[in-house]
């Protein structure tokens, strides 16, 4: 197993975890992950030209991690929701600086999910170089409470920031939670991680992003 670099050629592949990780309900709590919605074949390739974006390759993709930096965030349709969203902090500070948001972490069932946190934490510190303010969020809360990704943002020093609900053509109504976690605490995450455990995902992230990106 290998964790590398995203190619065009794997979209076909990301594609496919997608298919694989579509909640088959619409209620409940999962703590396992999951697609309500999805990026397509040309959003992927969109992604992968940024240069953020990491799979878990094992004779084929078999999970990936994807930001978006400031550029690419201010440019989708998540950006053009801001003004939607029931913040609990003043955004205008948020909005003048410099950001990144933690778009997709996806991996499949089975012996790849133990690389779930190296991946997610190389995808981090490969967007950690560009200097960001803050790294943005969200995580579904209805009509499925996903809690997959809550402790990984927790690690970076995220905090609940607000809310969006709005109205999906396809799945109704859909309610998320927005998340925001400033430099200074992935800083300390990645400098000081809080467990031996955690210690040695990041040091296999430093690896990883030595191997591809200097």
């Amino acid at each position: 197993m290998n964790i590398r670099p995203a190619q065009f050629s794997d979209i076909e592949d990301m594609l496919n975890v997608k298919r694989t990780l579509v909640f088959s309900e619409s209620q409940g709590v999962s703590f396992r992950g999951g697609f309500l919605l999805g990026t397509d074949a040309q959003g992927y390739r969109i992604r992968i030209a940024q240069g953020l974006t990491w799979v878990i390759d094992d004779d084929g993709v078999k999970g990936f991690s994807i930001m978006l930096p400031d550029q690419a965030l201010r440019a989708s349709d998540i950006w053009s929701r801001r003004n939607e969203v029931q913040w609990s902090i003043d955004p205008n500070p948020v909005e003048q600086s410099k950001l990144g948001y933690y778009d997709q972490l996806a991996v499949i069932p089975g012996p790849w999910r133990s690389l779930a946190p190296v991946i997610a934490i190389v995808s981090i510190m490969d967007f950690m170089r560009q200097k960001p303010d803050y790294v943005i969020s969200s995580t579904v809360i209805k009509p499925v409470t996903n809690l997959a990704a809550v402790p990984y943002l927790q690690f970076l020093g995220g905090t609940q920031v607000g809310i969006l609900d709005e109205v999906d053509p396809v799945v109704g109504q859909l309610v998320s939670d927005i998340w925001l976690a400033p430099r200074s605490t992935i800083e300390a995450f990645l400098n000081t991680p809080p467990s031996v455990a955690i210690g040695k995902y990041v040091q296999q992230a430093k690896e990883l992003l030595h191997k591809y990106k200097v």
